[in-house]
C-alpha cells in the first residue's frame, strides 16, 4: 500500500542545521548562482514534488541524480522510518557530501555512486547508462523523482530508465520527472557545447512513445514549469511528467490523446501578425500578441517554418519575436497554422523587485519581484546602473535595494535606491524606481 497522503502536505520546516556545500558544488547543480538561489530552487522543488504527489513521510523515495542533495536537505524533516529516501548519482563528491553532511541528520536516508559513463559529469565511468540496472528488488518504490536528468540523457540511455523506473515502482507508484520538451515536429535535440549530454531536448510526441514503449503512462496532465527562474536562459522552461505504470487492462494510446491536427484542406488562408509570447510542446501550438488580443495557432505536421528567411523548425520560436501565420480554422474552431515565418525583433522587458543576492565577480543579481525570485546574469561593463536617480556602478548595488531591471534578454540597465520604509511596500506610481 502506497504512502501517499491525501489533502495538501503540511510545509516542512528548514533544515537549517545542514551545512551548505561549497560554491564550486552549488554551481554545479543547475548552475545555480548564489546559496540563497541553490536553497530556493531546492525547497520549491521539493514542494512541488509533494504537492504533484502527495508523499507522506513514510514513503519510499528514489532520488536518481541527487546531486549534492538540493532537494534531499529540504525532506529530512518528512521522511521517517520506516520511510526511507536513497539518493544516487554519477558525480562521486556528491555522494560522499550527502553522506557526510545529510545521512547523519536523518537515519532513513543513503546515498550510492552510480559509476555511470556520462560526457558531463562523469566521463570515466567505467557502466553505460542504456545497460545499467539499478541495484534495487523489483516494485520497491513509491515514488522515484528524476530532476533535470533526462536532460543529460542520450536517447538509449533515458529509454533504459524509463525500464528501471517502470520495474522498481509499485504498482500504484509515482515518478516525477522534468524534461526539456520539444515541439511534436522533432524528435531530440543535442543543445550541449562542450558534450552531447551537455543539454538534450525531446520531442513531446518521441516522449509518449518512449513511455508508451516502457509500459508508463501520464498520471496527470503535462505541466510546463519554471524552478530556476533565470530569464536570460531560453531552456528555462521544463516539462514536468507525471509517470505511473501502465495499466494491466486496455489504456487510450498517449499518442492518441495528444495528436497533431490536421491542415485543412483548399480555402484561402487568414493572416495574423504579432509578437511571440510562448510555444507549448505539449498542445504543439504558438501563442501570439494581435494588437491588444492574444490568440493561439496549432501547428499541423505539414507546418512549414521560417526563421529569418530559412527553413527552421519550432525550436527556434522565442519571446518577442515578430511572426506572421497563414492559418485556417478546422472542424473544432481551431486556427492551424500552414505556414509560420519569425524573425528576431529583441525589445526590452522590464521587471521591479527586491534584491535579494547579489554575486559581482561571476555576474548574477537575483531579484525577488512579487514573491517570485528571478535571477539576471548581467556583464557589469555593458550594463549601465543608476541609483538613487544617480549614475552609479555595480559595487554600489546592495541588497534590499528596490530595482528595476530592463533585458533583451541580456540585461541592459538595472536602476535601484535604497529603502527607507517597509520593503514590501510598492513603489508610487510616479515614484522612479
Amino acid at each position: 500500500m502506497t504512502a501517499r497522503v491525501k489533502g495538501t502536505p503540511a510545509k516542512a520546516r528548514n533544515s537549517v542545521n545542514i551545512p551548505l556545500p561549497d560554491e564550486q558544488m552549488q554551481a554545479a547543480v543547475g548552475k545555480t548562482p548564489s546559496a540563497f538561489a541553490y536553497l530556493e530552487v531546492g525547497r520549491t522543488m521539493k514542494e512541488d514534488i509533494v504537492l504533484y504527489t502527495g508523499i507522506g513521510p513514510t514513503a519510499s523515495i528514489l532520488d536518481v541524480g541527487c546531486g549534492s542533495g538540493r532537494i534531499a536537505r529540504h525532506f529530512v524533516d518528512l521522511v521517517q522510518p520506516p520511510g526511507r529516501y536513497v539518493g544516487m548519482d554519477v558525480v562521486k563528491p556528491f555522494v560522499g557530501w550527502c553522506e557526510e553532511n545529510i545521512s547523519p541528520a536523518n537515519r532513513a536516508f543513503s546515498f550510492y555512486h552510480q559509476d555511470i559513463y556520462n560526457g558531463l559529469y562523469n566521463p570515466e565511468g567505467r557502466h553505460r547508462a542504456s545497460e545499467y540496472r539499478f541495484p534495487f528488488e523489483d516494485e520497491s518504490f513509491d515514488l522515484i523523482f528524476l530532476a533535470s536528468v533526462f536532460t543529460h540523457l542520450l536517447p538509449e540511455d533515458a529509454l533504459n530508465y524509463l525500464k528501471e523506473i517502470r520495474r522498481l515502482l509499485k504498482p500504484d507508484g509515482r515518478c516525477f520527472s522534468t524534461w526539456v520538451l520539444l515541439g511534436h515536429d522533432m524528435e531530440m535535440s543535442y543543445m550541449g557545447a562542450k558534450t552531447l549530454e551537455g543539454k538534450v531536448g525531446y520531442g513531446f510526441r518521441h516522449c509518449l512513445e518512449m513511455l508508451e514503449r516502457c509500459e508508463l503512462t501520464l498520471a496527470e496532465e503535462p505541466v510546463i514549469k519554471r524552478w530556476r527562474g533565470n530569464k536570460e536562459s531560453p531552456f528555462r522552461l521544463q516539462g514536468l511528467l507525471l509517470l505511473e505504470r501502465t495499466a494491466p487492462v486496455a489504456h487510450e494510446s498517449l499518442l492518441s490523446r495528444y495528436e497533431t491536427p490536421a491542415a485543412p484542406e483548399g480555402g484561402e488562408l487568414e493572416e495574423a501578425r504579432g509578437t511571440v509570447q510562448s510555444f507549448d510542446p505539449i498542445s504543439n501550438s504558438v501563442t501570439l500578441l494581435v494588437r491588444r488580443d492574444v490568440e493561439s495557432f496549432r501547428l499541423a505536421g505539414d507546418t512549414t517554418i521560417q526563421a529569418n528567411g530559412q527553413r527552421a523548425d519550432s525550436s527556434v520560436f522565442r519571446e518577442g519575436q515578430r511572426a506572421l501565420i497563414r492559418y485556417a480554422e478546422n472542424a473544432e474552431n481551431e486556427k492551424v497554422a500552414r505556414e509560420v515565418a519569425v524573425r528576431d525583433h529583441p525589445r526590452p522587458e522590464s521587471v521591479s523587485g527586491i534584491i535579494e543576492s547579489i554575486d559581482l565577480e561571476r555576474g548574477y543579481i537575483t531579484l525577488n519581484s512579487d514573491r517570485e525570485f528571478i535571477t539576471f546574469e548581467f556583464q557589469p561593463e555593458q550594463t549601465q546602473f543608476r541609483i538613487n536617480r544617480k549614475a552609479a556602478d555595480a559595487s554600489e548595488l546592495r541588497e534590499g535595494q528596490r530595482a528595476s531591471f530592463q533585458y533583451i534578454p541580456r540585461v541592459l540597465s538595472i536602476n535601484s535606491r535604497d529603502l527607507r520604509r517597509d520593503p514590501t511596500t510598492q513603489p508610487d506610481a510616479d515614484e522612479e524606481a
